[in-house]
């Protein structure tokens, strides 16, 4: 299959000129010479890319291209077009149309080959890599396809024949039907074309196979709006969620950990027997009278009536799973002799009983169900239950790795200093794969090394997830029963496992069940989640944002300088969102019929009219930051809002050149700001403070009780004022809640 390099393989690629051939001398014909002479007979890879020298690889004429010769990056066979069939070995290019082979195959070469063009790689926001993988050529060559097809079926499209016929209205009407499939990602769709016209500009493709360039190239995020971002970029965990699902998983790790861990271990050390593949060495008769001797037979949960012979064989005084078949044989000779068969779902004992209770009840009945794998390499749900809970302290509460940096933690990763006093740190060292790139400018699959402090909840889930009783085998903290490492959608199904589990122990023992998100709890909204949490906290919890790698330890030496900038600089999207959602919540209290008041109520109005909705891309939070007329935030620590505008020199500021805030100190608020704002929530929390105060007044000392009532005072007057002097969404002052029926909205 080895054949001859083409020379100019590695050539740098040129631009096209306005009379279609490029800058380098070599016109349409000589292109013409150089496609067919890579047709006639050149290997589909310049021979510099091999990783294995000599390596034999497919000719470009040949009806499939394997990449296997490439090495790492490119270990999967190269694909491009299926009728329905599972496996790549039996795919090529034999299902093309003859129209587009050609032009199709061109592309695919030139990915392989020759760098991405410049066009796309300086774009504003661009991510393309110099080298793509067999994956994205693979994936870019099969929606090339979806495409030409989708388009071969619209009005007037038989009569396209060659690239150079799409113009921008076929380019539109795509875009189009993207959108109207409610992807979560639809720039994958248009990416080909992308690609297609980025090759062409550069020189590299015949004029038959030059197209238009496309008119969503440096705004893709405007055109090409997601149904919903994914991984990290999702919309955090509302706090419902978070909250039970914090204090369950920790309580799992802290305390019903050394029972699952029992459990799983019993049925690790069983497995050897209750494989049907072990030889019955032992007593048959003996076996038999065992058999006999039960009141009842456990039932497989299924609905035909099968006795569970691998449950009896681990409950067995050590009999393997054959002896038990041929004990049962033995009985069935005398079917009087045999004992009934149990009702289907009856409890399944182990012989391990949890220690760990609540509320003076024991957390769990451990059960065979539990414990047992439902299949070759798969794991039981007690096992997939704790992982799951490991993987939400140590994600939530252990620096906030992002997924893969999760999945990817090894034994001994975690290390403890002691310090004097008795003070205890503990440390994580993993690896940093984000925005990593090895040499061949491939995602890189070491990353970087780095070491996260992390909460002494996050180092006990990672002792819990060391003693698994997995395989001997080298492999990470997260792993199956054969030791091999969890992917991306298995880590999330064992937080599936985990929620369950916790929702049914809820419900059994009365306690707060774990409130279903829509968009599902997994391992990268739990990173996500973290950013919201950090905006929120004053000043000095910025220091979190370095912890939890939010923002670069260089900036994080001076986090000191949040002081006077703002979170903004350090977390702009978590500061838009703020901001998004404050005037969402004014809008909603408005439309109820509530009111605004304070200096800057007319302001907070104005803004709240200019913005409703959501934050769906970087450009749309972007906007927000930018617009000096929307800048409201919410401090419902303190029950105020503030409209902030910086050229008012509000008090929160310095009084000198340096302070170059760009948000308001929301642990600086002054009574006299002109940019407060007072909502009818603020007014309730003001009362409701008020209330708690004079309460506490009533039990505490004389000189201590002078200075709570004249704080409940305070805010009394503050929400008095509120009452009095509101104005409603039309701008007209609203009546006095004494004087209207029923609660105010």
């Amino acid at each position: 299959m080895t054949a001859a390099p083409d020379h100019d393989s590695a050539a740098s690629p040129g631009t096209v000129s306005s009379e279609g051939s490029t800058e380098d001398g070599r016109g349409e014909a000589a292109l013409a010479q150089v496609w067919a002479r890579r047709a006639a007979g050149s290997s589909i890879v310049d021979p510099a890319r091999l990783r294995a020298a000599g390596a034999a690889v497919a000719l470009y004429g040949e009806g499939r291209w394997p990449l296997d010769a490439l090495g790492p990056t490119c270990s999967t066979a190269l694909v491009f077009v299926q009728s329905g069939r599972l496996k790549a070995e039996s795919m090529g290019w034999r299902d093309v149309e003859p129209e587009w082979l050609e032009p199709v195959k061109r592309l695919a070469w030139l990915m392989l080959n020759k760098p991405t063009p410049e066009q796309v790689r300086s774009l504003p926001g661009s991510n393309f890599t110099v080298r793509p993988g067999a994956g994205t050529i693979m994936y870019t060559v099969g929606k090339l396809l979806t495409f030409l097809r989708w388009l071969r079926e619209q009005p007037g499209g038989a009569e396209l024949t060659q690239i150079r016929h799409i113009d921008q209205h076929h380019l539109r009407e795509w875009v189009k039907h993207v959108h109207r499939r409610n992807l979560s990602d639809p720039s994958t769709q248009t990416r080909p074309l992308t690609y297609l016209w980025a090759w062409g500009a550069a020189g590299e493709l015949p004029a038959s196979d030059v197209r238009v360039r496309p008119f969503w190239i440096g705004q893709e995020s405007a055109v090409l709006r997601a149904a919903r971002s994914s991984g990290e970029g999702r919309e955090p965990l509302a706090q419902a969620t978070m909250d039970p699902l914090i204090w369950w998983a920790v309580e799992f790790v802290e305390c019903f950990a050394e029972d699952c861990l029992a459990a799983l271990h019993w049925y690790h050390d069983n497995r050897t027997r209750i494989d049907r593949h072990t030889p019955a060495v032992h007593d048959l008769h003996a076996a038999a009278a065992w058999l006999r001797a039960l009141p009842e037979h456990p039932r497989l949960d299924t609905p035909t009536p099968r006795r569970d012979m691998t449950y009896l064989s681990a409950i067995s005084p050590g009999l393997p799973v054959q002896a038990i078949w041929r004990g049962l044989d033995i009985l069935r000779r005398d079917p009087a002799t045999l004992p009934p068969l149990a009702e289907l779902g009856a409890p399944k004992p182990i012989p391990v009983t949890a220690t760990a209770t609540i509320n003076g009840t024991r957390w769990l009945d451990l059960d065979w169900r539990h414990t047992a794998s439902p299949g070759p390499s798969r794991a039981a749900p007690l096992w997939r239950a704790l992982q799951g809970a490991c993987a939400i302290v140590v994600g939530y509460l252990g620096a906030g790795p992002r997924p893969l940096e999760l999945r990817s933690l090894r034994p001994g990763c975690l290390s403890v200093r002691n310090l004097e006093g008795g003070a205890v740190r503990y440390y994580v060292d993993g690896r940093i794969l984000k925005n990593q790139r090895d040499q061949d400018d491939q995602p890189s699959r070491e990353g970087i090394e780095h070491r996260w402090p992390v909460l002494p909840q996050a180092a006990r889930a990672i002792e819990v997830l060391e003693r698994f009783p997995h395989q001997d085998t080298p492999g990470g903290l997260f792993v199956d029963p054969d030791g091999r490492l969890l992917n991306g959608p298995a880590m999330n199904r064992a937080i599936g496992a985990f929620l369950e589990l916790a929702n049914t122990l809820a419900a059994r023992h009365g306690l707060p069940a774990i409130a279903d998100d829509p968009g599902g709890v997994t391992a990268g909204r739990l990173r996500r989640t973290i950013g919201p949490f950090i905006r929120n906290r004053p000043d000095g919890a910025f220091g979190l944002a370095v912890v939890y790698g939010h923002v670069s330890s260089v900036i994080g030496a001076r986090y000191g300088g949040m002081k006077q900038t703002g979170s903004s600089r350090f977390l702009p999207r978590e500061t838009a969102e703020h901001i998004a959602t404050t005037l969402n919540t004014l809008n909603v209290s408005l439309d109820a019929g509530g009111g605004l008041s304070g200096p800057a109520a007319a302001e907070a109005l104005q803004a709240a009219s200019v913005f409703r909705g959501a934050l769906l891309t970087s450009r749309d939070w972007k906007k927000v930051l930018a617009n000096p007329d929307i800048q409201t935030y919410d401090n419902p620590d303190t029950g105020i809002g503030c409209r902030f505008d910086p050229t008012s020199r509000p008090p929160c500021q310095n009084a000198t050149a340096l302070d170059a805030r760009t948000e308001p100190d929301l642990s600086n608020c002054h009574p006299g700001c002109c940019n407060r704002y007072y909502t009818d929530h603020h007014a309730r929390h003001h009362e409701h403070t008020a209330t708690r105060l004079e309460a506490w007044a009533e039990l505490s000392p004389e000189p201590e009780a002078i200075r709570l009532r004249r704080t409940a005072a305070a805010h009394r007057a503050t929400a008095g004022l509120h009452w009095a002097t509101r104005i409603g969404a039309t701008g007209i002052p609203l009546p006095h809640p004494d004087t209207i029926e029923g609660d105010i909205p």
